[in-house]
């Protein structure tokens, strides 16, 4: 009967999409209705969904219908992809129709509560992501359909390129059997690209290229690449370096040397889709400006206008972790890191892109290693969230604390934003964090309500945090529980909602000690935060991943058992990999609950 309900609601669903546009806020609105948004917005056929570290830092809450924020927000592809995202969990997939039945249902409701590895591949002796970096995920259908050629996931190794060893890879034929045949998953592509990468890749629009940071000599070169099918890991294709770039025949790219040859280990190259334009720091202080990059003429550095700026404003120039960029106000946000006895660093920069203005914090607001981690920026809200693992004191905060700050997007110069603590402190990393479904969907995106859930307490063990945030005014955190019985690092925290199941899911990990549900060690843990998690909840699942998870991304290719909602990362350290025998890790798993 249940099966017969599926599919009346389908065809339903099917008969009854117009082709008149929906308001962005409309509750009912439809897949095709984000995807005509999305074109509108990029002027290009929608190709796929792309998900990379940046996608976890601009996140939209929903503006009011006829707002200014609307109207803004809606001339952005990325607000329209948040949008396809979600809507794309909602559809059933005929595919999957068999699976609906109520004896099937209960069956799998009765899980283990353990996060199933699906697969991991070894990309060399100890390769990795790398903590707090994000594979890119770019899935072509959005109708809860795999494709098991023309999705792929891509990882960069932190090794350097050799003619026995990639430096970036991709795999495709993702899905375990009976939807994907054959060795799954399957080395798309594997490149030498002449250096080493150690910060998260961003994808285009439509997958066929990619941009990211790799060092060579000690000098940070912006390199962008169109790739082709080919190469493995041991035995890496090395792609034709062309001054034609983007006509030359893929698999070729183009290497950018930063201006002033400086290094770059911390910052991730974010691409705007509005104005085709890269902003990424690096080790001295500077924001770098690249244009064109994906949309056409030949990627250059930008050296007018101010750029690149010097954005650090200590006489010792600290390096800028990676830039978040509101195409809505022209401005960058990026913070810096603090040097022993250092003043005038660990501060929160906005930078207008146009003029290159400068607008600086409170001084040294972030001792210990100073600002490492993107800000969380939510454009409709205008609101800026940034994380210290060693807080140097007010604004809410008691000096020698972790602590999580909220800013305006227009904050004065000289301010240090509203604190909240966030448990004992240390220099170690400490990530941003996630909003929940409750606060992405409030009735008013510029005034919203909901929860951000942060992974803090870096100088005992890392404990997992709730922050309410009611009418956009951050509250007093909520301690949830502790990841470890003891010291350990924590992995930045990603939040995915399932919409055909109304589940709301936070994946995060830490690098030892973990004692939660389903794992002991170096562990990845998920959290079931559908309502808002209490004081005491523990973890609804574990899986063991040596020195812990890099950054995490998810996709959602469908409803089956053979397709659920799968996570992308790289373990930090050696361990036996299902493929390739011992070393870092690519990993995909499915989370058994997620229907």
């Amino acid at each position: 009967m249940l099966r017969w309900v599926a599919l009346l609601l389908v065809a339903f669903a099917v008969v009854t999409v117009g082709p008149s546009p929906t308001s962005a806020q409309e509750p009912r609105m439809s897949l095709d209705d984000a995807i005509r948004g999305y074109e509108s917005a990029s002027h290009v056929p929608f190709r796929g969904v792309p998900d990379d570290w940046s996608a976890h830092h601009v996140v939209f809450s929903r503006p009011e219908t006829g707002s200014a924020e609307e109207f803004q927000v809606q001339r952005d592809p990325r607000y329209w992809l948040q949008q396809i995202r979600l809507q794309s969990t909602a559809i059933v997939n005929p595919y999957d129709l068999a699976l609906l039945d109520g004896a099937l249902i209960r069956k799998r409701t009765r899980h283990s509560k353990r996060v199933k590895r699906d697969w991991s591949v070894s990309m060399g002796s100890v390769a990795t992501a790398g903590a707090g970096v994000f594979p890119a995920k770019f899935s072509f259908s959005t109708a809860g359909t795999p494709d098991c050629t023309k999705d792929y996931v891509v990882y960069n190794t932190s090794l350097a390129g050799s003619a026995t060893q990639a430096s970036i890879l991709a795999f495709n034929n993702l899905y375990k059997t009976p939807k994907c045949s054959g060795a799954v998953p399957a080395t798309y592509w594997a490149y030498n690209t002449g250096g080493t990468i150690v910060t998260s890749p961003t994808l285009s629009l439509d997958g066929s290229q990619i941009a990211f940071v790799q060092t060579v000599a000690g000098v940070a070169n912006l390199v962008v690449l169109k790739w082709a099918a080919g190469g493995t890991i041991t035995s890496p294709a090395t792609p034709t370096t062309s001054a034609a770039y983007p006509t030359c025949t893929a698999p070729c790219m183009i290497k950018l040397p930063f201006n002033g040859s400086p290094a770059d280990t911390l910052s991730s190259p974010f691409w705007d889709a509005v104005s085709d334009t890269i902003f990424v720091g690096d080790a001295v202080g500077k924001l770098h400006k690249f244009h064109p990059v994906f949309g056409g003429g030949v990627p250059v550095e930008i050296t007018t206008g101010g750029f690149p700026v010097t954005v650090s404003q200590s006489a010792t120039k600290q390096a800028l972790a990676s830039p978040v960029y509101d195409s809505g106000t022209g401005q960058a946000f990026v913070g810096d890191g603090h040097a022993s006895g250092g003043t005038g660093d660990g501060e929160v920069h906005a930078i207008l892109v146009s003029t290159g203005a400068l607008t600086n914090s409170a001084a040294t607001i972030c001792h210990g290693l100073g600002y490492v981690d993107p800000p969380l920026v939510d454009p409709v809200a205008a609101r800026l969230y940034f994380a210290c693992g060693f807080d140097q004191g007010g604004g809410g905060c008691a000096s020698g604390v972790a602590c999580i700050r909220q800013f305006a997007e227009s904050f004065a110069s000289g301010t240090a934003g509203s604190g909240e603590p966030l448990g004992t402190t240390a220099d170690a990393h400490i990530y941003t964090g996630a909003f929940d479904n409750v606060y992405q969907t409030a009735a008013s995106g510029t005034s919203p309500t909901g929860n951000l859930y942060v992974c803090g307490n870096p100088g005992g063990a890392p404990t997992l945090y709730r922050i309410p945030i009611s009418a956009n005014v951050i509250q007093t955190p909520v301690t949830i529980t502790a990841l470890s019985s003891g010291a350990a690092n924590c992995a930045p925290t990603t939040e995915f909602f399932n919409n055909a199941s109304s589940t709301d899911w936070l994946f995060l990990g830490v690098s030892a000690l973990g004692n939660r549900t389903g794992c002991s060690g170096a562990c990845v843990y998920s959290f079931n935060a559908t309502t808002a998690l209490a004081a005491g909840t523990n973890a609804f699942a574990g899986m063991t991943s040596a020195g812990g998870p890099s950054g995490i991304v998810i996709d959602n290719a469908g409803l089956s058992s053979t397709t659920v909602a799968n996570i992308y990362y790289s373990t930090l350290s050696n361990q036996a990999c299902g493929t390739g025998g011992n070393g870092g890790c690519a990993v995909q798993a499915s989370q058994g609950g997620l229907l």
